[in-house]
């Protein structure tokens, strides 16, 4: 899996930014390499905290391995719960002592590939990183999808603010409100086609 996909994942589920693809190659402001289109989300996760020590001067455009993932998930997982992990004083795995590994097993946003072992510079499946997120989400609180929801619009309408001093917070609150009424916590997902592999 790329590293930039997994940090432009964890930033678009902090701030809900869109962007369309282009083949232009760039840095962002710390240094790392990622395609034109994804500048300014990368930035914005730069910029939200969510670009783990391990990442930093990077090419994001390269895979990214469990152990860059599980630092990524850690770095998300602060900037959503504004509390900062701290690393077990016991380490379960006998091939890693990444504190960042650490965390991320102690917030339970992780496990090993068995008992004792990590696996720190495999890469990771799109499996792992979709458990490891879900993982983040529940250590965090964030486990249904009204919650969830409600998080991602706010996060959608504070950047819509910062951009539109027209509107007060009482009338942004009113939207919200009204936005999250209407939808009532779930997405109609009637005549969506699943993937072949879905199972």
């Amino acid at each position: 899996m790329k590293k930039l996909l997994s940090v432009l994942l964890a930033g678009t589920m902090l701030s809900a930014a869109l962007v369309l693809p282009t083949a232009a190659v760039d840095q962002i402001s710390t240094g790392e390499r990622v395609d034109a289109w994804a500048v300014e989300p990368v930035n914005r996760a730069v910029q939200s905290k969510l670009m783990p020590q391990q990442l930093v001067g990077q090419d994001l455009r390269e895979n990214i391995t469990r152990a860059q993932f599980a630092a990524l998930a850690v770095k998300l997982y602060e900037a959503m719960s504004g509390q900062k992990a701290v690393a077990p004083s016991k380490n379960p795995f006998q091939d890693t002592t990444d504190p960042e590994v650490l965390k991320a097993y102690d917030l339970g946003i992780v496990t090993g590939l068995s008992a004792d072992t990590f696996g720190a510079d495999q890469l990771i499946t799109r499996e792992q990183a979709a458990v490891m997120l879900t993982n983040v989400y529940k250590a965090h609180g964030v486990i249904s999808k009204k919650a969830y929801l409600l998080w991602v619009i706010s996060q959608r309408w504070d950047d819509a603010l910062n951009n539109d001093t027209d509107l007060t917070q009482q009338q942004s609150a009113n939207i919200l409100s009204g936005v999250y009424h209407t939808i009532n916590g779930s997405l109609d997902t009637a005549g969506a086609v699943p993937f072949n592999d879905h199972s």
